[in-house]
């Protein structure tokens, strides 16, 4: 809560749905800093960055994510259609 308003998405959503716990003190005190109308993107995107990257050990570490606004990134998903998703190759 920041000066009498809620947060629009608190630390504790984000660390709880991006999943992978490193650097929890660095994370947090980078949070603090990011605007309000950033940290609303970040809850509209963080699930589809997820669904993309499916395995914790390929995300990107979330002070990483969080230093690079990865939040206005373009999400790359891989296509399920290719021969070797099919197991073709």
């Amino acid at each position: 809560q920041i000066n009498n308003k809620p947060c629009i998405y608190s630390f504790d959503d984000f660390w709880n749905a991006y999943n992978k716990k490193v650097d929890s003190k660095k994370c947090k005190s980078k949070w603090q800093k990011i605007k309000e109308d950033d940290k609303l993107k970040i809850k509209n995107t963080i699930h589809n960055y997820i669904l993309a990257n499916p395995e914790v050990k390929y995300r990107k570490n979330p002070l990483t994510y969080l230093n690079g606004n990865c939040w206005n990134d373009e999400i790359i998903t891989k296509p399920n259609n290719t021969p070797k998703a099919k197991g073709i190759i």
